[in-house]
């Protein structure tokens, strides 16, 4: 009777509670599934947060050399590097094709005195953890070393090849010294070992105490030898057993298990956006 003088509510009531259940049952899976995609954002992500633009990190191991991008033979050119922005460093490829502008210079660079070594010269403050490091190992294993050079500058790098030309010849220069831009000196992140006292350095280096421990240890600092024994027709220049590249712990020791040269690992990193 309560009922009575309202004859359409008492058969619309059971609608009103089945629409009401499936409103709650369709709100119940809505919130179960975004609990399992990792929040309410697209593709999982949770509202306001970034991609980050850093380069994937290094593979390690051998390189399939069905699937490697190798590098073209050497030849000269002056085209931009695909990656010089600065926090680019560990991955710029530089080479007898590839340059940096003229106008590329470091914000960060940082006396190597902060490492242990003489003053006169820098690097990027990125470095210096590691190549403090690395100096104290040495002197440790009893092998010492110093430095001969680090960071130059575009116009310094020019002056250089100049003198070497001078000294050598057009041809002989452009395989042992970078044209200015070429240069990995430029990038504030190569340095040039040397044995404390001694006046320069030379390809013999690699066989006195300083020159082996380097070559075995470097790339546990993070330093890969930039210009081998034995692979100059790949890197594009003379063997320079001196001559080292940051380019942090987990790509060092990325190249060096590879096997590959630097240049071959950058440039197949370069043409495909990802490690070998």
């Amino acid at each position: 009777m309560a009922l009575t003088g309202f004859p359409g509510r008492a058969r619309r009531l059971p609608f009103i509670w089945i629409m009401g259940g499936l409103l709650l049952a369709l709100a119940g899976v809505f919130l179960l599934r975004s609990a399992v995609d990792g929040g309410f954002g697209a593709s999982g992500d949770t509202p306001g947060a970034t991609t980050s633009t850093a380069p994937p990190p290094a593979t390690t191991g051998t390189p399939d050399p069905a699937t490697l991008v190798a590098p073209p033979p050497c030849s000269f050119g002056d085209r931009p590097t695909a990656r010089s922005a600065y926090e680019d460093w560990a991955v710029t490829l530089l080479d007898t094709t590839f340059r940096l502008d003229q106008g590329y210079a470091p914000p960060d660079l940082a006396p190597a005195e902060r490492a242990g070594f003489a003053s006169g010269f820098l690097v990027r403050d990125l470095v210096i953890e590691d190549l403090a490091s690395l100096r104290a190992a040495a002197e440790r294993a009893g092998n010492p070393v110093a430095l001969i050079a680090a960071y130059r500058t575009y116009e310094e790098q020019s002056q250089l090849f100049e003198l070497r030309e001078a000294q050598l010849g057009h041809e002989v220069a452009l395989r042992r010294v970078a044209r200015p831009g070429h240069s990995e000196h430029q990038l504030g992140t190569a340095v040039d070992f040397k044995t404390p006292g001694a006046a320069d350095v030379t390809a013999a280096w690699a066989s006195t105490p300083q020159g082996r421990w380097v070559e075995a240890n470097a790339h546990r600092f993070g330093f890969v030898e930039s210009y081998p024994s034995g692979q100059e027709a790949l890197t594009c220049y003379a063997y320079e057993p001196w001559h080292y590249r940051y380019v942090g712990r987990e790509l060092a020791s990325a190249v060096q298990e590879s096997g590959l040269t630097l240049r071959q690992y950058l440039w197949h990193w370069q043409e495909t956006g990802s490690p070998p």
